[in-house]
Order: structure tokens, then sequence, then C-alpha cells
């Protein structure tokens, strides 16, 4: 299909002209070179869109994750959709773009930032990026500055039950319970997750201190809680590309209960936990389904000898 240029011609999309490419086994570089002659032969916003879709999945194909992170986040800078923004934090995340992921937080808290469903998506993978590069006060100086005042309120839950976590990957159990030493706000209290991720986070700053009898009876605590109040909730929007509701996230009890037992190093109770949480009757479940179950146990929570300062 052939589209008007407008300047005395026609010529093809660069959409068109990639997926050309591609079947006439052209090379990326062939790929990308046509994209952006097609851009300077129309004005159509469809067209421009198009050019820009190929080019980013040519640099991709050439192994140069930068230019594409740079075009995703510019798409960010004059639409910041939800899809949007998740499409540039984790090419910036692949190009190791922190000046990038720098400006994507900035743009999505404050309280002029864009309402969207998942901003504190953004900053979860620049406090992983940081901290992958061994910069864990950055990290941590991100998370404490963070204003997420025009966040919703399962943005706001997602990026608490985050946080302690970010803080036991620094090595900082002191500071994770600190944090959960907090009283749980409305909207972590109105969700059965959040609750027990607080737990189980709690667990894990204790077993990193040395106590460790203080986290097995945490998490002992927790499996028998699960038992007795049993949930399934659905807690978080899926999002298509077109930025419209697909479904929801499901968070179910026999999931945490399994990861709960792995911890404790009941290995036989959890698969028969993670089990439940695929919907197998553990009874009937053949020896395939078990092993298959197995490796989404967690290993046993491993308790530091004398604690980690921090």
């Amino acid at each position: 299909m052939l589209h008007a240029t407008g300047a005395g011609g026609f010529t093809p999309s660069a959409l068109e002209l990639t997926e050309r490419s591609a079947e006439w086994n052209q090379p990326p570089l062939v790929a990308l070179g046509l994209s952006y002659w097609a851009q300077s032969k129309t004005s159509d916003p469809d067209l421009l869109f198009a050019a820009r879709q190929a080019r980013i999945r040519a640099w991709r194909q050439l192994g140069r994750p930068g230019p594409a992170a740079d075009l995703l986040l510019e798409d960010v800078r004059q639409n910041p959709t939800d899809y949007a923004v998740m499409e540039a934090s984790f090419a910036l995340m692949d190009a190791n773009n922190l000046h990038g992921l720098r400006e994507l937080t900035a743009l999505v808290t404050g309280g002029d930032a864009p309402r969207l469903q998942q901003p504190d998506l953004v900053v979860s993978v620049y406090v992983a990026v940081l901290q992958r590069q061994g910069r864990a006060s950055e990290a941590m100086a991100v998370l404490d500055g963070l204003d997420v005042s025009n966040w919703s309120d399962s943005a706001k839950r997602r990026s608490d039950e985050m946080r302690p976590y970010f803080y036991l990957q620094a090595r900082q159990p002191d500071a994770a319970l600190e944090w959960l030493r907090q009283p749980a706000p409305a909207y972590c209290l109105q969700v059965h997750q959040c609750t027990v991720s607080r737990q189980i986070s709690e667990a894990q700053a204790r077993a990193m201190r040395g106590e460790c009898e203080r986290a097995d009876a945490i998490l002992s605590e927790l499996v028998e809680r699960l038992r007795a109040e049993p949930f399934r909730e659905e807690i978080d929007p899926i999002l298509n590309s077109q930025g419209h509701l697909s479904s929801y996230t499901v968070s179910a009890s026999p999931a945490w209960e399994c990861r709960a037992l792995g911890m404790l190093g009941r290995r036989e109770e959890a698969v028969d936990a993670c089990l439940q949480a695929s919907e197998t009757n553990p009874s009937t479940a053949t020896a395939a389904s078990r092993a298959y179950a197995a490796f989404g146990v967690p290993t046993r929570l491993e308790c530091v000898p004398g604690g980690t300062a921090g």
C-alpha cells in the first residue's frame, strides 16, 4: 500500500518499508535508512509514528539500545502514557542510561506529574539500575526524596511494598525495619498483599540482623494467618498498548503461603501451596506437576550469623 506524500509523489510508510526489507532479508541498517528517508517525505502523524517505531526496532536489531531508548524517551516527553513510560523505562535500563531514567523519574513524580497508573515502575527500574551499578546510597536518596503526592493509591502501595526490598538489597536491614515500624497507611491495609508483603520483608530484615528465631516466628505466624483467612483479590489494572484496561493482576493466599513455607524450609508443604496457587489439587497432582511447582518454591531464608549492620 502506498501513501501520498504531498510532495509530488507516493511513498511507502516506514513500517511497510521495514517489513519489506525484512522479507528481502535486508540488514536492519537498510531498514534504518529507509525509515529516515520515509520520514523526510511525509508530515502525516501516523506515518511519522510508524517511522519512529521502525527506527526503534532497527536500532535494537543492531544491538544499539541507546538510540532506541532516546527515541522512546522522546515519545514520553510528547505523550506520557503508561505504555510509553513502561517501554521507555525498560529501554533506558537496557541502555544503562541513568540520565534518562532520572529525567523519567522527575517527569512522573511531583505535584505536576501526569496521572498515570504505574508511575512506580519508573522509580523501581531507576533504583534497581543504580543498585546494580553499586550506587546504593544514590538509590536510597531517590527513594527518600520521592514526591508521590499525585500518585494513585495503588501506585503508592506498590512503591511502599518495594521500599523494604530495596533497603534489603542494599544490605540495610535497620532502614527496612525503621520503614516497617511506621503504621501502614489505609491504602495498604485495604489490600491483603500489602500487609503480607510487610511481614515477609520484616522476616527477611530480622534474618539479616541475625534474629533467626524471630524471623521464623514471623513467617510461621503468617502461614497460620493465610490458612485461617485465605484470600484472592484483583489488585492492579493491566493496560494494553492503547492504554485501555485489559485485565487485573491477581494476588492469592496460596502463592504467599508457598513463599513463606519455602523460606521456613518446609519444602513439601510449600510445593502443595504452589500447586494450589496454580489451581491444581495437590492430592491428584502428577509427579511432573509437582516437579514444576517445586521450581517456584524459594530457598530457606538465610540467617546471617551475627547480623548485618545497616
